[in-house]
Parts: C-alpha cells; structure tokens; sequence
C-alpha cells in the first residue's frame, strides 16, 4: 500500500517545476518595478463629489461622457455611482472616474496621502440651469 508522503511524480518534473517557478518570480518582480515607473495614486473621493466616468462600451468608447454623484465608497478603490440623467447606480474602479468641475477646485491642492476626509471641505452642489458655478462667482463677468 503507497505512503501518503509518496511523490506520485518523477525527480525530472519536479526540477523542471521549481526552475519554471523561479523563473517567472525572478520575470514577474523584473516586470513590477518597470510598470510602476509611470504610475501615480489617484486622490480619494467622498460620497456627494460630482464625477464624470469614463464610458467604457458603446459608439464611443473611453470617452469621458457620462456625469455622476458617487454615493458610496468601497475597499480597493471601488465607487459606487448614480448616473446623471438615467439614475442607473453602477460600480467603478477609481482609474475610471474623474473629478468634475462642479467639484470645489481648491480641494484638489488640500489633498495629501495622508488628509483624513474629514479634514476636506464639502464639493459645491450643481448650479441651477442658466446660472453660474458658485467659484465662478468670485470673477467679475467679462463683456
């Protein structure tokens, strides 16, 4: 009757295994260090920020044309948000979303890595149709 310690495969697998292991360990910490030569985190969001989301199927892909609320913020850089217009909640990844200009500009200069969210001040609302944003308010009107 065979151990249960047995090694059903031959030496020449087992050796060929651990070099293939090694190998790719060795490639993938290689690859690591040069995709993250170009990469940055992004700042965090907060539930009630107006978001534009990255349009990912359709005529026009990767097109920045959808605007949103986010009303939830979950682990490993996932938002919950509401489209504008249709109401539709959909989850995204933060790659996919961006601030948009209904946000309050000087927040964006506020944040470090190391900003608690409660320190940050809350986003503008959006502006009723036919008036200005609140921070171009602050400029006197040209013409």
């Amino acid at each position: 009757m065979p151990s249960a310690s047995l090694d059903l495969h031959h030496p020449t697998w087992n050796d060929t295994l651990a070099a293939r292991e090694e190998a790719l360990g060795n490639r993938h910490m290689r690859e690591a260090e040069r995709w993250t030569v170009c990469t940055r985190r992004l700042p965090p969001l907060a539930v009630s920020h107006y978001v534009r989301i990255q349009d990912q199927t359709g005529p026009h892909p990767n097109k920045w044309d959808k605007t949103d609320i986010i009303i939830e913020v979950r682990q490993f850089d996932q938002h919950i948000v509401r489209v504008d217009g249709s109401g539709r909640i959909t989850l995204h990844r933060r790659g996919e979303i961006s601030l948009s200009k209904h946000h309050n500009l000087n927040t964006l200069s506020m944040l470090t890595s190391d900003t608690p969210l409660s320190c940050l001040p809350s986003p503008l609302p959006h502006p009723p149709c036919g008036q200005r944003p609140a921070h171009s308010l602050l400029q006197p009107p040209t013409g």
